[in-house]
Formats: structure tokens, C-alpha cells, sequence
């Protein structure tokens, strides 16, 4: 049984070629944060996936990448729906994306579809696409807030893409709600700015930890990411690499910190929250180490744990 569950959408990027030509790759936020914690906790750290994947060609293709990894896929339901698509501008800084995901089978998970949550999963992600659209938000949403009031870790990145938020009251609200009740709040500069527009970092951590949280990360590309819990802050600057692409790289990270606080076996909200600025530097050090790599790759090509 896993001891860590991602939950959340799984799609396919489509990355630009030469002439205006796209190819569809795996991907989708809480995808490659399975797949980067997989690699990076093997093999020692279960893996298990939540999500509504289409029965299309390209959900076969999602469910392989799933199993090639040793993901467990217990908790997906297989929708005759169609797959999210996700086209991918690199000609900036920073990836833009273009979405296809009406009526998608990422919209239309339902938990009715799958087993209850497994016993050993101690930790649980959430976040991104998957938090956008009704019903399959709620559906995600409502098992986060029970995970938690179980005990559970729960971890949020909200991954924020806006283009895709036809009901923001609607999407604010159930966002709001799960960093409520996160024990681990991780999100980009670009997501706070997003979120909470001209907000500090520190301010925005400050008022988290207030409400509940045990660990907050704010990352910022290429000038590395702070994490704070109650009795600690650290920065770490970025490892100095050759980028290839960003792509991943926040979802690596993320993945990296689930799985270093589960080797560590701090999976209570007070064992987290005890971190000092000494063991937070360890942790975000080591996950930055491995986002670093997924940057010098082309996609989310996530590194395993000998190349961290």
C-alpha cells in the first residue's frame, strides 16, 4: 500500500517542435509529482494516484507511464471522457499554457468510482487543474479535508492557471479551504502574485503558519525558494545548471519534499512544524537539487535518487 497519494489531474503536454509542430507528452502537476516521488523514494516510498483518466489512447498511455514507474493505480477510475490537453509556450521565461479540458475525464472524476483512501498513505497531495472544475474539484477538495481531519499530511500546490477559472468566487473558496486544513502549503512566486497580488513572501508564510500550517515553501526559479515552518526559515539559492526547460521543475520540488518528510518519518503536522532552520535548510536543499536536474532535461523528466 503507498504511503504517499497524489490526487489530481493527469494529462497530456503537448511541447513545440520546429515548425510549429507539438508533441503530446505525458504530464499534469499532481502526475509528475507521482512520478518525480516515485523515482526519487525508491524504492522504499509507496506511490499511489488518484484521478479520473480517460479510456482514449491517450489515457492507455498515462495509465503505462503510471505502472512504468511502479505507481499504484488502484485509486484511478477510467472515464469515457476525453483527456485534458495541454499546449506549451517556451518562448518566454516561463512555460504558458493553453488548455482543452471541458467536459474532461479530470472534470469528471468522481471518489464514488474507487476505494477509500488506503490506511498507509500518510500523506496526501493535491492540487493544480484538478482544483478548478466541478465536480471533480469537489470531489478531490472533499477527500483532502477528510484526509486531514483523519490525520493525514496534507500537501497543496495550487499551480495556479488562470485561464482555466471560469467561476473564481467558486475556485478561490475551495482553494482557500484546502490551505486551511494543509499541513504543507507549497506554491511559485508567480502563483502568489496570482493569488495574492504585491503580497510578500514572508507576509504570505506569516499569515499560513497562522492559520494552521506547519510548512510553507515559496519558490522562485532561478533565484532558488524559502521555506518557513513556526521555528524556522531558510533560503536556498538554485544549483547553477544549464536550463533546458522549467517544465517540472515546481512538481519535482514538491514531490522531493513529501518524500524527504517521509523518509524522515515526520508525518505529524507537530513533527513538521518543529523543523528548525538547520533541518529545513536539508530539506529544501535536497528538493531544489532535484528540481534542478528536471530543468536540465526537456519536459518533466524527473531524476531518480542516484542523480540528486
Amino acid at each position: 500500500m503507498p504511503s504517499i497519494l497524489v490526487a489530481g489531474e493527469a494529462l497530456m503536454d503537448c511541447i513545440p517542435l520546429p515548425d510549429d509542430a507539438f508533441r503530446p507528452i505525458v504530464g499534469g502537476s499532481p502526475f509528475n509529482v507521482a512520478v518525480a516521488a516515485a523515482r526519487l523514494g525508491r524504492p522504499a516510498t509507496g506511490i499511489g494516484f488518484m484521478s479520473g483518466i480517460s479510456t482514449d489512447f491517450f489515457g492507455d498511455r498515462l495509465v503505462r507511464a503510471l505502472h512504468a514507474e511502479g505507481i499504484d493505480t488502484t485509486w484511478v477510475a477510467r472515464l469515457d471522457a476525453p483527456t485534458t490537453l495541454a499546449f506549451v509556450d517556451l518562448s518566454g521565461p516561463s512555460p504558458r499554457y493553453a488548455f482543452y479540458d471541458e467536459k474532461s475525464a479530470t472534470r469528471s472524476f468522481t471518489t464514488r468510482a474507487i476505494p477509500g483512501l488506503p490506511n498507509d498513505a500518510r500523506f496526501v497531495h493535491v492540487g493544480s487543474v484538478s482544483l478548478i472544475g466541478a465536480p471533480g474539484a469537489d470531489e478531490i477538495a472533499q477527500m483532502a479535508h477528510a484526509a486531514a481531519g483523519a490525520g493525514r499530511i496534507v500537501s497543496v500546490d495550487p499551480n495556479v492557471r488562470a485561464s482555466l477559472v471560469a467561476n473564481d468566487h467558486a475556485w478561490r473558496a475551495r482553494l482557500d479551504g484546502l490551505i486551511g486544513i494543509a499541513a504543507v502549503v507549497k506554491l511559485s512566486d508567480e502563483d502568489l502574485e496570482a493569488l495574492e497580488p504585491g503580497m510578500a513572501p514572508s507576509d504570505f508564510a506569516t499569515r499560513t503558519l497562522a492559520g494552521g500550517a506547519s510548512l510553507v515553501i515559496v519558490t522562485g526559479g532561478g533565484s532558488g525558494a524559502e521555506a518557513w515552518t513556526p521555528t524556522g526559515h531558510v533560503h536556498v539559492a538554485a544549483p547553477k545548471i544549464v536550463v533546458t526547460d522549467t517544465i517540472g521543475a515546481g512538481d519535482t520540488l514538491m514531490a522531493a519534499t513529501v518524500v524527504h518528510l517521509a523518509e524522515h518519518g515526520l508525518d505529524s503536522r507537530a513533527a513538521i512544524a518543529a523543523l528548525d532552520s538547520s533541518a529545513l535548510h536539508d530539506l529544501l536543499a535536497f528538493a531544489t537539487r532535484a528540481a534542478a536536474v528536471t530543468c536540465t532535461r526537456a519536459g518533466c523528466n524527473p531524476p531518480l535518487r542516484h542523480e540528486v
